[in-house]
């Protein structure tokens, strides 16, 4: 509802103030959960705290010896408490119990919310080997490693929607928020026309795909502009052109360019009208002279390296590994 009345509320703002909206303009920002940050081991007795209290009095009795290690206190408490060198030994001791939950409670609490947020839990953080499709939690077990955590795991009991991303160094929990607003130079003022929320694992170039035929059909966009996270050949590339809009970045993915090798920007290219590669020139003074008639695959004779010093001029040689891979594919090329 709130999303359909932004729309009709910024449609006929637009149409208002007569406002221009070929030209957008795009950008993301990450938008905290407000939700406490658990450690793995908090997270895991966390959500074991949850399902005891979500347990038939007959089960709480049943299961009384095997949860009184987790609710002695808080899930902070429990990891407070630990000796050095435990964690291991806890983080298995807690799989093996969660292990047994899943199995044995599936009967009766399989429709739960709290039973569904254990299983998920455990499959998040376990490995089950297992070739029984109706038993999903039989068979050998192990904790996965940190690496093998997936950033859309479940990052609080209190928030199952949230993901994890590190942006810039920095880790955020929560979500992200896709902003389009008009850009016109020759409007009076700017309006934001679009807002889309999404897990903030989601990749800008996406959030760009789901929300451009609909821009399309509203504002009549033609020109896009962005920084270089929403650029994707095989997801947004392809909807350009179907909806013939231009998208103009601030810059592109990548690393930085060594400034001691020669890069794809210190040479001159020449386009076909649909902005394909045709030929491709040294720069001066590189020790290369060479004009390659280039196609749509990979593979190029130049050298990324700078032409050794110690060489003169028309004498400095490539360095032997001088076959390198590109963008783009190279025939006929001749060099010296």
């Amino acid at each position: 509802m709130l999303a359909e009345a932004f729309v009709q509320i910024t449609d006929e703002q637009l149409a208002a103030f007569a406002l221009q909206t070929s030209k957008l303009r795009m950008d993301s920002t990450q938008v905290s959960s407000n939700i406490r940050q658990f450690s793995r081991l908090q997270l895991l007795v966390e959500v074991l705290q949850r399902v005891q209290y979500s347990l038939s009095d007959p089960d709480q009795q049943r299961y009384q010896a095997d949860f009184e290690l987790y609710l002695c206190g808080s899930a902070g408490q429990y990891v407070y408490h630990l000796k050095p060198g435990s964690y291991d030994q806890h983080l298995a001791q807690i799989g093996q119990f969660m292990h047994s939950l899943v199995t044995e409670l599936a009967a009766d609490y399989a429709e739960q919310p709290d039973y569904q947020l254990l299983l998920r839990v455990f499959h998040e953080h376990f490995i089950v080997e297992t070739d029984d499709d109706d038993d999903p939690a039989g068979g050998q077990w192990r904790p996965r490693q940190s690496a093998e955590l997936s950033a859309d795991s479940l990052q609080s009991p209190d928030d199952g929607e949230a993901t994890y991303r590190v942006k810039r160094g920095q880790g955020y929990q929560g979500y992200v928020t896709n902003v389009t607003e008009s850009c016109h130079p020759d409007n009076p003022l700017q309006l934001i026309v679009d807002l889309h929320t999404a897990p903030n694992n989601t990749d800008d170039a996406a959030m760009l795909a789901d929300s451009l035929p609909t821009l399309k059909q509203r504002t009549g966009v033609e020109e896009m502009h962005t920084d270089g996270g929403y650029n994707s050949p095989d997801l947004v590339d392809p909807l350009l052109r179907q909806h013939q809009v231009e998208l103009v970045q601030s810059a592109i993915r990548g690393r930085q360019p060594n400034p001691t090798k020669l890069n794809l920007d210190d040479y001159t290219w020449q386009l076909d009208p649909n902005g394909q590669p045709l030929t491709v020139t040294a720069p001066p003074g590189s020790g290369l002279r060479w004009n390659q008639v280039v196609s749509q695959t990979v593979t190029s004779a130049a050298s990324r390296h700078r032409p050794h010093k110690q060489c003169p001029p028309r004498q400095r040689h490539q360095p032997k590994n001088q076959r390198r891979r590109r963008s783009c594919t190279s025939l006929d090329a001749n060099s010296t």
